[in-house]
C-alpha cells in the first residue's frame, strides 16, 4: 500500500451506481501513487471579415476529469477466491464502460479516497497485463482509468453560477449618483462610464 512508512491509511474504493442505487463496490488492491485532475472550457471562434484574428467567445465549461493507474496483483491470492486470474478484478472495473442491461448505459460511479469523492463516468479504461503464471493466466495488471465528472440535470441547475449571457444588470439611480460613480462601483474604474 502506498503511504507513510509504518502507517496505514484508507484504501481507495470505487462505488458503482445505477441511477441512485448502489450496485457494487470495488476496493482497490493498492492506492494509486498519483492522480491527475483536468479542467477545461470550450470556446468558439468566429471569423470577422478583414480582421487578422477571429472573435473568440466562451461557449460552455467542460467536465472535470480524474486520471489514475490502478495496480492489480493476484499472485498471493488463494485459488479459492479468484483462481489467481487478475482478469476477475478487471471484469469488475469493466462494468463502468460496458452497457448495463437494466439502464442501457454504463454504470456511473464515485472514486473515493480519503477526502477525494469524485462522482463520474469512466470514459477510458486501458489494461496492460504484466505477469503470467505457468499456464499463461495473467496474475498482474495495470489499469489506466479516466473518470469524467458526472452530474444529473438537477445538480447542474442547482450548482450553476452563471448570469445572463449579456451581463445586463438593473440599477436604480439615486440622488447624487453619477455615471462615473456607478461605473466605478460596477466595473472598478470610472473611465468606463459610457458603458453604464
Amino acid at each position: 500500500m502506498i503511504g507513510v512508512p509504518g502507517k496505514t491509511g484508507p484504501k481507495a474504493k470505487i462505488e458503482m451506481y445505477r441511477g441512485d442505487a448502489l450496485v457494487d463496490v470495488v476496493n482497490v488492491m493498492f492506492n494509486p501513487p498519483e492522480y491527475s485532475v483536468g479542467k477545461g472550457a470550450k470556446y468558439a471562434s468566429t471569423p470577422i471579415l478583414g480582421m487578422s484574428t477571429p472573435l473568440t467567445q466562451f461557449v460552455h465549461g467542460e467536465a472535470d476529469t480524474l486520471s489514475l493507474d490502478l495496480f492489480l496483483d493476484t499472485t498471493l491470492m488463494s485459488d479459492v477466491l479468484t483462481g489467481g486470474d487478475v482478469r476477475e478484478f478487471v471484469a469488475k472495473l469493466e462494468k463502468l464502460v460496458l452497457i448495463d442491461r437494466e439502464s442501457h448505459a454504463p454504470l456511473h460511479c464515485k472514486f473515493i479516497w480519503g477526502k477525494l469523492d469524485f462522482k463520474a463516468t469512466v470514459s477510458k479504461l486501458d489494461t496492460t497485463y504484466t505477469k503470467f503464471d505457468a499456464d499463461g493466466i495473467p496474475v498482474r495488471a495495470k489499469v489506466k482509468m479516466t473518470f469524467t465528472e458526472y452530474k444529473t440535470f438537477a445538480e447542474i441547475l442547482t450548482k450553476s453560477h452563471k448570469q445572463s449571457a449579456d451581463l445586463a444588470r438593473t440599477y436604480v439611480v439615486k440622488e447624487g449618483d453619477s455615471l462615473w460613480l456607478i461605473a466605478h462601483e460596477y466595473y472598478g474604474d470610472a473611465k468606463y462610464w459610457k458603458y453604464v
